[in-house]
């Protein structure tokens, strides 16, 4: 049988280091979708708690549910109104509706769709806020890092946040091979660290199992095990790869580094990643 390895030398950032056969998940989009929150506080009083969807694709639509005595709580109006939304088939659709203490978390399914949630009533002392807590404005993914699955449908990927765990890594953004559509991507295969990026909706190439080039924060050595930065301040990067936990801020991932490699240079990781297909 053929043996399709060689050593690595050197490479471009996101771009395949050997000729092994690589596992990837296709079907994923750069992007995040809008997030509201509508917060019921201040004190319960019977009386219509209404907010309006609007700027959506469909007409705007109207979530008001109405206190007399019951649901009880901030917690209960904000789960009855979660509810009420969710029964809707045009809400359910666009949206991934929760509720947790007294807050109504609103998040957009796909990227790019930015909309409005209005308070429009509120009785007594009571207070009803609508707040956006994510925007849905574009923001590129850059090539060669960590990504996670933004929502239920696993349609979307992004960078890692603090929240995120090991297992959330579905795999690292790359750019394919000549089998891949990279009509939607400017630039690929940038020698310097995290320069190639992929805008968001674009269509992604995320290799969960294989030998990827990525760029080190810090020097590290072949065999070293990896770690993914979930926290990220100043320059660092969400998603960037190293050797060290810089004090819990990484996380560390089934994967080994390939090759000898300095901070900032392209250096091959070999991956093996059990979660994201």
């Amino acid at each position: 049988m053929v043996q399709f390895n060689y050593t690595p030398t050197s490479g471009k950032i996101g771009s395949r280091a050997t000729l092994d056969p690589v596992v990837s998940v296709s079907g994923v989009y750069a992007g995040r979708g809008q997030t509201n929150t509508l917060t019921f506080a201040g004190t319960a009083t019977d009386g219509a708690y209404t907010a309006v969807f609007s700027d959506l694709d469909v007409p705007n639509i109207t979530v008001s549910i109405v206190r007399a005595t019951t649901p009880a709580t901030n917690t209960d109006l904000a789960t009855a109104w979660a509810a009420l939304a969710n029964a809707d088939t045009d809400l359910r659709s666009m949206f991934l509706i929760t509720s947790a203490a007294g807050v109504v978390t609103i998040t957009a399914r796909e990227n790019g769709n930015p909309f409005t949630l209005t308070v429009t009533a509120v009785t007594g002392p009571a207070t009803l806020v609508s707040a956006v807590t994510v925007t849905s404005a574009p923001v590129d993914l850059p090539m060669g890092v960590a990504v996670i699955h933004t929502n239920a449908g696993r349609k979307q990927i992004s960078q890692p946040t603090a929240a995120s765990v090991a297992f959330d890594i579905v795999g690292v953004a790359w750019d394919g091979d000549s089998k891949t559509d990279q009509s939607q991507i400017p630039t690929l295969g940038q020698s310097a660290p995290f320069v190639a990026a992929f805008p968001a909706g674009s269509m992604v190439p995320v290799m969960k199992c294989g030998v990827v080039y990525v760029a080190p924060e810090v020097d590290v050595s072949e065999g070293d095990t990896v770690w993914v930065r979930m926290t990220a301040t100043g320059t660092e990067v969400f998603g960037a790869f190293s050797n060290v936990t810089d004090g819990g801020d990484n996380l560390q991932i089934q994967a080994v580094w390939e090759e000898d490699g300095t901070a900032g240079n392209p250096t091959a990781v070999r991956l093996n990643l059990p979660g994201g297909a």
